[in-house]
């Protein structure tokens, strides 16, 4: 009898310990994946450790495009679009008000590249609610969809931001440190510092880097460190749609939306002057 009771005692013990073990499991997935309130973010963390190439001065400048300029050659979309930022904190730093996220960012970079002469096509879908785990296939969908009704798109900005963990619990100098290192001052205003993603699983890799080192040669060139290094990532990111596709992260939840929309009037600039080495207008025959 005593060993029966020994036996339900030390199965029940094993019982609670792999109970255990599975939360602990399940907890560090969610961490990992900053998923909270049914939100996660795939963005570069300041905690991760980034490929900080410096050989961009080898690769070429983009391959030429030929551009009727009385079409739309610019597409921005947002495969996150319900990212917020310092000032809108619910939700983990998500909200469906599209005056306080990325989309708004979106629009601002919009009218900045059309103030310089580009005809622009801004996508404000919401890729990422209500269902998170299916922001990709929304996005590529939103892609597909505009592509399909704009065969002159070719420069793809897919305008995210990037997430900072439990920004909310960090000890006043790591907050410090963090915000310090997210923005940049440029005439006197604060400006969000921004990255762009190169997502590595994509056939088109190389021709992606070409633009990404060729837009951060030109931002350093215009606006020492505006640009965060450059991120290489083991995803798609939809970026085998067009060889010049590249995921922008403007700011984070530390920084204000003010001062992304800031940054966008910078973006704008670079933008355009990198484009001015590879895009030419194809004028079409009377």
């Amino acid at each position: 009898m005593k060993n029966k009771k020994e036996k339900v005692m030390k199965f029940k013990l094993l019982i609670s310990v792999s109970i255990i073990m599975v939360m602990f499991m399940t907890i560090s997935i969610i961490n990992n994946n900053n998923f909270v309130m049914g939100y996660t973010s795939v963005a570069a963390s300041n905690n991760e450790e980034t490929n900080k190439d410096n050989t961009s001065e080898f690769y070429e400048k983009p391959n030429i495009i030929k551009h009727q300029n009385d079409k739309p050659l610019i597409f921005i979309y947002h495969t996150h679009g319900t990212e917020s930022y310092k000032s809108q904190s619910d939700n983990n730093y998500h909200s469906l008000e599209k005056e306080d996220t990325v989309i708004k960012v979106g629009e601002e970079l919009k009218k900045q590249l059309e103030d310089l002469g580009h005809m622009v096509i801004h996508d404000e879908s919401i890729n990422d609610y209500p269902k998170f785990k299916d922001s990709y296939k929304n996005a590529l969908a939103t892609v597909e969809k505009n592509l399909k009704e704009n065969p002159s798109l070719r420069l793809i900005f897919d305008i995210n931001r990037e997430y900072i963990n439990n920004v909310d619990n960090l000890e006043s100098e790591e907050y410090k440190k963090i915000r310090k290192n997210s923005v940049t001052k440029i005439n006197g205003e604060n400006v969000a510092k921004y990255s762009i993603v190169i997502g590595c699983k994509n056939n088109n890799v190389e021709e992606l880097k070409k633009l990404a080192y060729h837009i951060r040669n030109i931002s350093e060139e215009l606006y020492p460190g505006l640009i965060q290094p450059l991120v290489l990532k083991d995803f798609k990111y939809n970026q085998y749609k067009s060889d010049y596709s590249t995921r922008f992260l403007i700011g984070n939840n530390i920084t204000t939306i003010e001062e992304a929309v800031q940054t966008t009037k910078y973006l704008g600039e670079i933008i355009n002057k990198a484009m001015e080495n590879f895009v030419v207008n194809d004028k079409m025959d009377d």
